[in-house]
Formats: C-alpha cells, structure tokens, sequence
C-alpha cells in the first residue's frame, strides 16, 4: 500500500527533473534505481550501467562492512529482494554496444576506477555531446528520438522475456 502512494509521487518528481535537465542541456542524467528493470524505467534509459560483482561473497561482505547492525539472514534477505546482480548484469550486457554497460566491482578502488573510466568512454563515444546539443536544439527530434528509444528498449525487454524462460529450462 505503501509503495502504491510513494511511488507515483516519486515518478512524477523524477520526470519534472529530467525535464529540467533537458531544458538545461544536460548530456546525461543519472538515474540510481536498484530495482530498474524490476520497475521498467530501464525504458526510459538510452544507456543503463549496472555496477556487479561476480563473487556473491564479496557482494555480502561489503554489505554488512556497510551496515554492521545486520545479522547474515538480514544481508541475505536484502540482496535477495533486489535480485541477482549477476542476472542484471547480463541483462545489462544483452542491450547491446553503448546501451548497457557493466562496471565490475570486485576489486579495490584503484581497479573500480579504471572500471568507470572504461566504461565512460564507452559510453561517451556512443552518445557523444553533439547530440545532445542538437536534441536541445530541436526539440521535435528530441521527441522521436525519445520514443524510439522507448520502442527499442520495449523490444529488447519483450525478447529478454522471451529469452531468458528458454534459457533457465536449458539448466
């Protein structure tokens, strides 16, 4: 019940703030939804970035060096409810070139850094800052380049949904 009256609000509010960064000029906005594509606003996104490790026991040791008050069974329950990071990794992956990124985290900082920066340029080089300038300057382009993006991740969605039952009856 809860959710069913926050989370319109939040929708709203997050809309009118990439609204204004568009009218701002923003070349990318950042949206931190740990369940993106449980909540199916990864369709709003020309690029989503899913930072993972690859070791769920790093995942579970950094979780309670974060918030030592959790017993083990609380850290398990909280990485449950957002779902396997490894799967949204490979979702992530499966968007393509420049649409989905990952930044692996199983090293220090030093290693997460070199990570992002990968990354980064990736995504830099996929949508470079001349289009957002001429999507600032022509909104009507904008707006048909908003709803193919829309089109094209709802397509992506529908045969990962389509995929992913196939792939878990091979197991």
């Amino acid at each position: 019940m809860l959710n069913g009256i926050v989370h319109p609000a939040v929708r709203r509010e997050m809309y009118k703030a990439l609204l204004r960064a568009y009218l701002r000029g923003c070349w990318a906005v950042v949206l931190d939804v740990p369940l993106l594509f449980e909540s199916g606003l990864d369709t709003l996104c020309g690029t989503v970035m899913v930072v993972a490790v690859k070791d769920p026991v790093i995942q579970m040791k950094r979780l309670r060096e974060r918030d030592p008050h959790l017993t083990a069974e609380e850290a398990e329950n909280r990485v449950r409810s957002q779902g396997d990071v490894r799967e949204k990794a490979r979702r992530c992956e499966e968007r393509g070139l420049g649409k989905g990124v990952v930044v692996w985290n199983d090293g220090g900082k030093a290693a997460l850094k070199g990570e992002l920066d990968r990354v980064m340029r990736e995504v830099t080089r996929s949508s470079p800052r001349w289009w957002a300038w001429l999507l600032l300057l022509c909104p009507p382009l904008a707006g048909v380049a908003g709803i193919w993006n829309y089109w094209r991740n709802l397509v992506i969605n529908r045969r990962w949904k389509e995929k992913e039952p196939m792939a878990k009856a091979k197991l």
